[in-house]
């Protein structure tokens, strides 16, 4: 996390960055899985991106399927 001055510093907060591997096939169950696949195919491709960034807020529900570890 920034300051804002350009100095890190560690807090106990997660990141909500998210980047898709282009190389995994993601074989999703849940619907909100694959509305948000198909969301950050179109918009994100092999770029980074945040939560904020995704507009139907129930896709969100997905992020859990697709980028558990």
């Amino acid at each position: 996390m920034s300051t804002g001055e350009g100095k890190t510093r560690q807090t106990d907060s997660k990141t909500t960055i998210f980047k898709r591997n282009p190389d995994v096939n993601y074989l999703v169950k849940m619907k909100s899985s694959r509305v948000l696949l198909n969301e950050i195919k179109k918009k994100h491709q092999n770029l980074p991106f945040t939560l904020r960034s995704l507009e139907d807020q129930r896709s969100k529900l997905g992020m859990v399927e697709l980028f558990e570890a």
